[in-house]
């Protein structure tokens, strides 16, 4: 399994400081680490209520995985985002 298909609660389980973000960018439909790091530093902080320490906080664990907030991933498809199938 890709890193990048990690769902963001489970990969920030482990750092407690981050976990109610974690909970609100799930909540926003930014489910997976996919997601995240598409996002700018000022989505995140907005979603922290304006706390940019939590943003900061968030983007170390990122860069620790070999990633970073605003990034742009073309090839990434979310888990279970099957287009093959025929919508009728």
């Amino acid at each position: 399994m890709d890193l990048l298909d990690t769902d963001i609660v489970s990969f920030c389980t482990p750092y407690p400081s981050v976990c109610e973000l974690a909970f609100t960018l799930a909540d926003h439909g930014h489910i997976f680490l996919g997601h995240v790091v598409t996002l700018s530093d000022y989505t995140i902080t907005d979603l922290a209520d304006g706390q940019k320490d939590l943003t900061r906080q968030l983007r170390k664990l990122i860069q620790r995985a070999g990633f970073d907030l605003g990034m742009e991933l073309e090839d990434w498809v979310q888990p279970g985002n099957d287009t093959d199938e025929d919508i009728d």
